[in-house]
């Protein structure tokens, strides 16, 4: 069918307890406070993330002003969707393949979908060795949020992410913490959301400077982040 919905004659069937009217009122009284100590939470935790933004940006604006574009951070990687009509690329897969659903603002410890070693026989599809730093560039959740992820295990990613292997004078996680601190700024410069789909502008994103601290020993230029990637 087209869409889903709700089988009247399957409803009709459902069978639920029908306790005594005073029991019903004790149930109902418990499981309402349940939900206004759920509202309490929501809230304290709301407050606790608007703190943390709060002194994320604090932290970050007392680096050494040191600005340089994202596009020089270290090697920046897309990649592709393999064939589903081609079950060897998908079944019994071990490589760990990122989509925008297994980014969030946290952190990306497990990656649901998995390919195989023929599915990195395509040539759009390469490893990006972790720890790593991507971004959603191409989804209807940029409407809303920009997705940032510190990626902690090597994986392949498909063609709505881009992944960043950070340059060797820098560290994944700065990076994301740097990004994270921008990225409502961020979104609603670069992201276009005009279309059927919202997507990053990647000019503007790929153009926008992030402070870098200097490195202690011998003072690390702009040029380093560009040039300096691991091997």
């Amino acid at each position: 069918m087209t869409r889903f919905n709700v089988s009247k004659v399957r409803l009709a069937s459902v069978k639920i307890p029908i306790p005594p009217i005073e029991a019903q009122r004790e149930i109902a009284q418990v499981l309402n406070s349940f939900t206004e100590l759920e509202k309490e939470l929501k809230a304290e935790l709301e407050a606790r993330h608007r703190q943390y933004a709060h002194y994320r940006r604090v932290i970050l604006d007392q680096v050494q002003p040191n600005a340089v574009p994202i596009s020089s951070l270290g090697r920046w990687q897309g990649g592709i969707t393999p064939s589903k009509a081609n079950p060897a690329y998908w079944e019994s897969g071990t490589i760990p393949w990122l989509a925008s659903m297994d980014v969030s603002n946290t952190s990306t410890d497990a990656i649901r979908g998995r390919v195989t070693e023929l599915a990195m026989t395509e040539p759009s599809l390469r490893l990006v060795p972790a720890p790593s730093v991507a971004v959603v560039m191409r989804s209807n959740i940029l409407r809303r949020t920009l997705p940032i992820g510190l990626i902690k295990v090597d994986t392949t990613v498909n063609q709505d992410m881009r992944v960043l292997y950070p340059a060797r004078a820098l560290t994944a996680e700065y990076v994301f913490q740097a990004l994270r601190a921008d990225s409502e700024r961020i979104r609603s410069l670069c992201v276009r959301t005009d279309g059927s789909m919202a997507a990053v502008d990647s000019q503007g994103f790929f153009g926008w400077e992030i402070r870098c601290p200097r490195s202690r020993r011998n003072g690390a230029s702009r040029r380093s982040f560009a040039t300096s990637t691991r091997s």
